[in-house]
């Protein structure tokens, strides 16, 4: 307990001098402004100013999957003895969030937003308080990025966002909206991950893509769902009741997926199917490129390129291998191809939200063949 709660008298920078904190860290100016680090919906109430602990209560951050490392800040509290107090960004709290958990001094205490190693690390070197900013926020979503974004530092003091801390804030930001699209996710990724590399962002976007398309809790708001080969996998073992996915993605038939976004890709591995197949069918389960639909002037659709498949792209490439054999381009020939196979059921993945929402994959004719 202080002298300000044992004898009932206003608090004064005098309460915070310690061995550690010296008076230039109780003056605001020295402080860096408040920052609403890019996020909308970020209010600031007042002006900074010193804090104790003992006024706040800490919020659960969404945004922190494993809340504070006591490695970490038994690290910033040797940091601090060595350098000093270092004035940079305050510690931000909510505003509206108070609620009385102390009849008997009537404190009112606030959701401590971020600081959650600042105020560990003061336990340690006994730091009683902060420097410390109010701010309201127009809804939860800005109130945990805002609560991620406020980490993002190169500087002292703060714990950057990891990985895990960036897939739980995103995970947090799309759950309290409801629905998201390929840009949003993208955005909200590269946002709050602005300190993870390329390739980090890029395995992240792809595992909560996988997740929502796996749950089908989280409605996309595109127009147009793109697959991979992972996610497509996803959907199928949620899904495994459909008839197509029981009775050949989840049998003894040989199945292929393409992605008709990098075709040529997929044709060495098209060969390898229909040769374990041998003289069984081999069915396609296709995902075609949605990227420049309803983007540009182009007057391609969904349905044309589906239409064009086989007759196009799948005929071309026949007519490689028949050439590289030095047969002749027939119908007659081109039979022993096992995705030829009258047998076949090829499937094209349901990729339009608006006219084909709750389905998971759509026929797609072979030609005069199947």
């Amino acid at each position: 307990m202080s002298l300000t709660t044992e004898f009932n008298t206003s608090q004064s920078d005098a309460d915070f001098i310690c061995q550690y904190w010296r008076p230039d860290a109780c003056d605001p100016s020295k402080w860096n402004k408040p920052n609403n680090h890019g996020v909308e919906g970020v209010f600031f109430e007042g002006d900074m100013e010193m804090k104790s602990w003992t006024e706040l209560k800490a919020w659960i951050n969404p945004g922190r999957k494993y809340g504070t490392n006591e490695a970490d800040a038994q690290e910033l509290a040797k940091r601090i003895k060595n350098e000093g107090i270092i004035p940079s960004d305050p510690i931000y709290f909510d505003v509206d969030t108070g609620e009385i958990l102390d009849d008997e001094l009537e404190e009112i205490l606030n959701d401590r937003i971020n600081g959650g190693h600042r105020q560990r690390a003061s336990e340690i070197l006994n730091i009683v308080g902060w420097m410390m900013q109010g701010v309201r926020f127009a809804n939860e979503t800005a109130k945990v990025e805002f609560a991620n974004r406020s980490n993002i530092k190169k500087r002292m003091y703060h714990k950057d966002p990891s990985p895990d801390d960036v897939e739980s804030t995103v995970r947090t930001i799309i759950n309290l909206l409801g629905e998201y699209s390929n840009d949003f996710l993208k955005d909200k990724v590269d946002f709050h991950g602005e300190g993870l590399t390329y390739s980090q962002r890029k395995t992240l976007r792809e595992k909560l893509e996988t997740e929502f398309i796996k749950s089908g809790k989280i409605k996309s708001g595109d127009r147009y769902q793109n697959y991979t080969d992972k996610n497509a996998s996803s959907l199928f073992e949620s899904n495994k009741k459909n008839e197509w996915v029981e009775n050949y993605y989840f049998s003894n038939e040989v199945t292929q997926f393409i992605n008709m976004d990098k075709f040529t890709h997929y044709q060495g591995a098209i060969v390898t199917s229909g040769a374990k197949a041998g003289e069984d069918p081999c069915h396609f389960y296709v995902n075609f490129d949605i990227k420049t639909l309803g983007k540009t002037r182009s007057r391609r659709t969904l349905q044309g390129m589906r239409d064009s498949f086989f007759s196009t792209h799948i005929q071309d490439y026949e007519d490689s291998l028949l050439k590289l054999h030095g047969q002749e381009n027939t119908d007659r020939n081109r039979r022993q191809f096992p995705w030829n196979h009258p047998d076949c059921e090829h499937v094209t993945l349901a990729q339009d939200n608006e006219n084909e929402d709750g389905m998971i994959v759509i026929p797609l004719k072979n030609r005069n063949f199947n």
